[in-house]
């Protein structure tokens, strides 16, 4: 392994301090010649990962440049119900994102808080909507969670219309979208006076001191939401009601958070044109879906920063890497 990573001014080799395995993680410590910067490592990055058939994370920690490497295969196809079967003990809506060289990857909606998915069409970015929603309410109470999706598109979120976690029927066109997302706007004031006559400031806390009103969280599920942009519009009547949806929207995602309403955004290309900047700022987390033309699996990616950020009730060897992309097989909900 020292061989593959930089060596000093003097020809000195990085020297290996401790190392620690759990599963198919690796995490070694090595304490790196002069000269030897975590930026220059990261220009090796890919020559690393290829060497050794792994995936590393690089950082800099009390003199001591740390890897942390998944050395687990990428499976081809993810079984929902096998992913499932052992769900996480903790998190309060945790769901499934996929199988990587870490193993599974579990994210808490409560700590990303709000999602934003991009991916062109036909690469899987609804199958990964459809296995999130599923893989969730499979796992939580219509008393924990309720859902409001909007499809503008009319044709996804049908087999979820019947569902007892509904906050109303499927929004598919622009009047029952913003009506939608204007009496959640209600139920958002209506939980802040509570909180705020209770001292209180979260939902969590809310349902700690007041079990008997106790209240759910609320997801909200906007599938393609360029569908809302208002940039090509000419009809002005249009144009202001879906003005009107995405502040709704974005008035969610700045304020929603600690009332317990979740935002989840799918776009194909989440440019400006498409999500306006004032609502792209608010999801500190985000993805993308492509889909495997060997075996036509969904396979989700972090990026950067605002990659899937490690939740810290989630904390594992699952966790996806934060600074890099990670590519993981989605668990595929057959319809």
């Amino acid at each position: 392994m020292a061989t593959l990573l930089a060596r000093g001014r003097d020809g000195e080799r990085p020297r290996l301090r401790w190392l620690w395995r759990r599963g198919a993680v690796w995490h070694l410590a090595w304490r790196v010649p002069l000269g030897v910067t975590v930026t220059s490592l990261l220009r090796q990055r890919e020559a690393i990962e290829q060497a050794l058939d792994v995936s590393i994370e690089l950082w800099y920690n009390r003199r001591l440049v740390h890897m942390r490497a998944g050395t687990a295969r990428l499976p081809k196809h993810v079984d929902f119900r096998d992913f499932y079967r052992r769900p996480p003990t903790v998190g309060e809506l945790a769901f499934g994102v996929g199988r990587g060289r870490e193993g599974p990857l579990w994210v808490d909606l409560v700590q990303v808080p709000h999602l934003l998915i991009g991916g062109a069409t036909g690469e899987g970015k609804t199958a990964f909507l459809r296995q999130l929603i599923t893989g969730l309410v499979l796992n939580q109470p219509i008393e924990q969670l309720r859902l409001a999706l909007v499809d503008l598109k009319g044709m996804e979120f049908g087999l979820f219309e019947q569902l007892p976690h509904m906050w109303g029927p499927v929004a598919r066109e622009l009047n029952s979208a913003l009506a939608l997302l204007q009496e959640l706007g209600g139920e958002l004031d209506r939980r802040q006076a509570a909180f705020a006559e209770a001292g209180v400031q979260t939902l969590a806390r809310w349902n700690e001191v007041r079990p008997a009103e106790a209240l759910a969280y609320v997801l909200v599920v906007v599938d393609e939401c360029a569908e809302l942009s208002a940039a090509e519009v000419s009809d002005r009547e249009e144009r202001v009601r879906k003005q009107a949806v995405l502040a709704q929207i974005s008035r969610f995602c700045r304020l929603g958070r600690a009332s317990g309403i979740h935002v989840i955004l799918c776009t194909q290309r989440p440019n400006m044109d498409a999500v306006p900047g004032q609502l792209k700022g608010q999801h500190s987390s985000d993805g993308g879906v492509s889909r495997s033309r060997r075996d036509e699996q969904p396979h989700p990616a972090g990026r950067g920063q605002r990659g899937c950020r490690r939740p810290a009730a989630l904390a594992g060897p699952w966790d996806l890497a934060v600074g890099h992309p990670d590519a993981l097989s989605g668990p595929l909900a057959e319809p």
